[in-house]
């Protein structure tokens, strides 16, 4: 009975088309904990928790929404950008303090630098949650405004991101020092989630449109 009932469990909240990028994820997730943990990084580590914490609540939250399997490997690939800036050093500094592209470079305020690996997995990152949204969204509201839809889409994601930058601000409060950045690298992370938002968006609808 214990067995069936255990059967019957990861059916319903981690069916096999999901399994194998829940296990994936929670791996690394757990090697990276480790790592950052014995490297002394405990603003990652906070990360990691929560990052484990909302791949075990993810299944259960979507597991009526059918959202593609691809969708999710991208988010869990998101993830992984996410620990290798943390967790890699190029130069002496974190991963997510290298600069890509030198478009904008502040000569008085080093948080304002465009375009940092940082930027790139907040842009990519939160492409990715827009997407999972907006196909929600559209499924099951296939007659509601498009506008509508794209918008509450944009603003749920940014709500998303703001909720990460408290969790940021809150970890400068519990340790003595992170990796945070100032307001501008605060500002920045937030226009890149928003960026990342319309594109995916704007994207989603011209694919959309031109299947239809």
């Amino acid at each position: 009975m214990a067995q069936a009932d255990t059967a019957s469990f990861f059916q319903r909240y981690l069916p096999k088309r999901i399994r194998a990028v829940f296990v994936f994820t929670i791996l690394y997730i757990v090697a990276f904990s480790i790592g950052f943990y014995i490297g002394g990084d405990y603003e990652f580590v906070i990360y990691t928790v929560m990052m484990l914490a909302a791949t075990v609540l993810i299944p259960i939250i979507i597991r009526d929404l059918e959202i593609p399997v691809s969708l999710l490997w991208m988010l869990s690939f998101a993830g992984v950008l996410h620990m290798l800036g943390g967790g890699v050093h190029v130069d002496g500094q974190r991963l997510y303090s290298y600069i890509i592209y030198p478009f904008y470079m502040s000569p008085t305020d080093p948080g304002l630098q465009i375009f940092r690996f940082d930027q790139f997995v907040h842009l990519f990152g939160y492409a990715v949650i827009a997407l999972c949204i907006h196909y929600v969204l559209r499924r099951y509201n296939p007659n509601a405004d498009p506008v509508f839809i794209a918008l509450l889409t944009i603003f749920a994601t940014m709500g998303i991101g703001s909720l990460n930058e408290i969790v940021e601000f809150l970890a400068t409060l519990s340790l003595p020092s992170t990796g945070v950045g100032d307001y501008s690298n605060t500002l920045l992370d937030l226009i890149s989630n928003t960026l990342g938002a319309i594109i995916a968006v704007a994207g989603f609808e011209t694919v959309f449109r031109l299947k239809k």
